[in-house]
């Protein structure tokens, strides 16, 4: 699973106390030259872990136990070409179930890896998608896959059963943009990682890692709270429409958060964001900007107000404009007045995104727009793609290693800010010095591939493969 290195290892600074090899082993490749993937699947019911290296047209697996010692191991053939990389996985004992799509979603097969009896085997389902049914997610709870997907006015919740088969759990009824149009409707012209998804657009956020204001400023986020799945759909002039479901058993709770009203005029543009029980919203306009957090209750909680004559007094460190700038070869700039940040904010798609680091609230507030690159703009991994065409972000396999991305097509601006537990404003920078940290770490190391990132018992794995030594390695931050 590929992804800008350097946004990795930011993440795993941001929590690391010093780090540990606790895995390391040897992998017969015959490729020494060609990058690889990996999945890394944890069986919640004995703490085991499953790694699954992609050495194009092989799958080398391996199986660990909770002190990581190993289990099982052996290779089999990977999936036709015409299937993806797995949307989402489910595990029975020793068995891991890996679920594949083709691009239109028009054919899905299960690819169950037995570690017991050292063997795969493929199974197509029998299951497709309605006329007007989009594929939106997959979420992974207590060893069980949840196919999530949307038609008209409804989302559905699907679950993989035993027999192999996607059984319809839950029906929700959602509200939808008034503008546009929530939804595109699917057709076999189109592929749906590229045409098919606009404002119908979810983004899966993990809560626990740091998220990117390109992603921040969707409008509609799923979110992944250990019993509970929330979906969150932000909605002009309407407010930020949550639904709260119970994993359990699928109880659903329907909530209506408004958004604060402007003091000069209306507000253009709105978004928001979930972390630790709170919503925090903003709304803005190139004259003024409003940040609000509240509680599920609906209690306001803290009112922070940006006026464009005025500087922001609860920023921490400059406002940061990255991406293409007038300037050849520079990619980061600052800005002074608050009146540029709200223009340049107010011309694009806003966000705010909010992480828990012990007892404080560390935020990005801003937004971004798009920098046409002359090309398709269409750029996939196998964990994650931005489709800087429809300005999209595709589902992907691991959230986690997902939320970092590379900026090379957009141009974000935003500015960064440290709250307490009661929301007052702390004096902190974030952690300075990352580049150094890479450096320090990484230094050494060529011709590393298959990075992926994931947590297990709260702490954070970086798991890659070293080509030249066909060495996997598991580090422990």
């Amino acid at each position: 699973m590929r992804l800008t290195f350097l946004l990795i290892i930011s993440l795993l600074f941001q929590y690391s106390f010093g780090q540990t090899n606790v895995l390391s082993y040897k992998i017969d490749t015959k490729n020494s030259r060609t990058k690889k993937a990996t999945y890394s699947l944890i069986n919640t019911n004995n703490n085991n872990f499953a790694f699954l290296i992609l050495d194009r047209k092989e799958i080398h697996a391996n199986l660990f136990d909770d002190n990581f010692n190993a289990q099982s191991s052996f290779t089999f053939k990977a999936p036709k070409k015409k299937f993806n990389d797995p949307l989402g996985y489910a595990v029975d004992h020793n068995t891991y179930h890996l679920l594949y799509a083709n691009e239109y979603i028009s054919q899905i097969a299960l690819v169950s890896v037995d570690f017991d009896n050292k063997v795969s085997t493929t199974h197509e389902l029998e299951f497709k998608l309605e006329d007007d049914e989009l594929y939106i997610d997959t979420i992974i709870h207590n060893n069980e896959l949840l196919f999530l997907t949307i038609i008209n006015n409804s989302l559905i919740i699907r679950k993989l059963q035993t027999d192999k088969s996607l059984k319809v759990i839950k029906t929700i009824s959602i509200e939808q943009q008034e503008k546009k149009g929530f939804v595109l409707k699917a057709t076999n012209t189109f592929s749906l990682f590229r045409d098919q998804i606009e404002e119908s657009n979810f983004v899966k956020i993990d809560h626990r890692v740091p998220t990117s204001i390109e992603q921040a400023s969707s409008p509609n986020k799923i979110f992944k709270f250990d019993n509970q799945l929330i979906v969150s759909i932000d909605i002009e002039n309407k407010g930020t429409i949550t639904y709260s479901v119970d994993l359990n058993t699928y109880k659903v709770e329907q909530h209506v958060y408004e958004y604060p009203k402007g003091k000069i005029d209306d507000f253009e543009k709105f978004n928001s964001f979930i972390c630790d029980d709170k919503i925090f919203q903003i709304a803005s306009s190139r004259k003024e900007m409003s940040f609000i957090i509240k509680d599920f209750n609906n209690t306001v909680l803290k009112k922070f107000y940006l006026h464009r004559d005025n500087p922001i007094a609860f920023k921490n460190g400059p406002i940061i404009q990255e991406g293409q700038t007038a300037i050849p070869f520079k990619t980061t700039r600052e800005l002074e007045a608050t009146s540029k940040f709200l223009r340049k904010v107010s011309s694009g798609k806003i966000g705010i995104s909010a992480i828990k680091v012990d007892d404080l609230y560390e935020i990005t507030i801003g937004g971004y727009k798009l920098v046409p690159t002359g090309g398709s703009g269409f750029g996939m991994t196998p964990t994650t793609a931005f489709d800087s065409t429809t300005n999209t972000f595709v589902p992907v396999f691991n959230p986690t290693f997902n939320n970092f991305y590379s900026y090379s097509t957009t141009k974000a601006t935003f500015f960064d800010t440290v709250l307490s537990e009661n929301f007052e404003h702390v004096k902190k920078e974030f952690e300075p010095g990352l580049n150094n940290m890479i450096d320090s770490y990484m230094v050494d190391y060529k011709g590393i591939t298959g990075e992926d990132v994931f947590f297990y018992n709260h702490i954070p794995y970086y798991a890659y493969f070293n080509l030249k030594e066909k060495q996997f390695n598991l580090i422990r931050f």
